[in-house]
């Protein structure tokens, strides 16, 4: 089951997407001889761009998780990702009657993966 999680509290089971991209640093010289030399340092960053309903509480967990620097868990087809949100997620509110749901977008820095079937 896909799922995203904070220790071991559940924050959603509704993961809609996870896209997975790459991220180095890269920086750009040019030479005396006006020639282009690119240099590219250290290894990529394995980042996950999060797509999730969320309630209002478990909105609040990911702000917190996000201000805290503190691990999240995305569990996605049998394999687990563990790391810090990136950049401060985006939230969409939608209306369900009288309470709120959110479409959350978020990005994690995967420090840790692995075979959830492992564990």
């Amino acid at each position: 089951m896909n799922k995203l999680l904070i220790g071991t509290t559940e924050v959603s089971d509704k993961v809609q997407e996870a896209i997975i991209s790459y991220n180095n640093l890269k920086v750009d010289n040019r030479l005396l001889d006006g020639t282009f030399h690119r240099q590219t340092i250290g290894e990529p960053l394995k980042e996950y761009n999060i797509k999730c309903y969320l309630t209002q509480s478990n909105k609040d967990l990911i702000d917190n998780a996000y201000n805290n620097s503190t691990p999240i868990t995305l569990n996605w087809y049998g394999y687990y990702y563990t790391g810090i949100i990136e950049s401060y997620p985006a939230h969409t509110i939608f209306l369900k009657g009288n309470n709120k749901i959110y479409l959350s977008g978020l990005k994690i820095i995967a420090e840790e993966e692995g075979s959830l079937w492992d564990l």
